[in-house]
């Protein structure tokens, strides 16, 4: 069998990368739209893989408005030049985190009601996962902040509810 795989796939309004294409796992009508392509994927004998995303303080949000989240409100642009957004982000509270964790799990259902077999937890390439690991970006003091095993917590806890959220398999 092989794989075929979405790219990175927005699980909340706060990850906008519009105007840029994008895909996006935000609600129910969102899940008919990811069904027609795992149902196409199926019908070859393949399996579907989704790339579950949040973009932190990369992306553009020119249309939710919302401001980008990031681990302590540095803009992207400030540390990685040329590269997204230069919006300046929110920092985010233990509010926001536990936010993040729920719209995780919640993508990781809608994922699975759309037919994936593979759910990804997208911690990489400067997103908001990765952005939690970066020491020179995650200027944190808190538990998800200083040490390696305080920067990897949230990445930890991401994995936590999307296995919760997709059960065994």
């Amino acid at each position: 069998w092989g794989v075929v795989c979405t790219g990175a796939c927005s699980i909340h309004p706060t990850s906008d990368d519009s105007p840029l294409p994008f895909a996006r796992l935000w609600d129910k009508a969102d899940i008919q739209s990811h069904a027609l392509m795992t149902e196409a994927v199926h019908r070859h004998g393949s399996l579907a893989g989704i790339e579950l995303w949040h973009g932190g303080a990369s992306v553009f949000n020119r249309a939710s408005r919302l401001a980008p989240l990031s681990p302590s409100g540095t803009p992207w642009m400030a540390t990685h030049l040329g590269f997204m957004s230069n919006l300046r982000p929110k920092v985010m509270d233990r509010g926001d985190i536990r936010d993040l964790l729920r719209w995780q799990a919640e993508g990781a259902k809608r994922a699975r009601s759309a037919g994936f077999d593979i759910v990804y937890v997208y911690a990489g390439m400067g997103y908001l996962p990765y952005e939690f690991l970066l020491p020179e970006y995650n200027l944190r003091t808190d538990e998800y902040g200083g040490s390696v095993a305080n920067r990897v917590r949230l990445v930890q806890q991401m994995i936590e509810v999307t296995k919760d959220a997709v059960g065994e398999t």
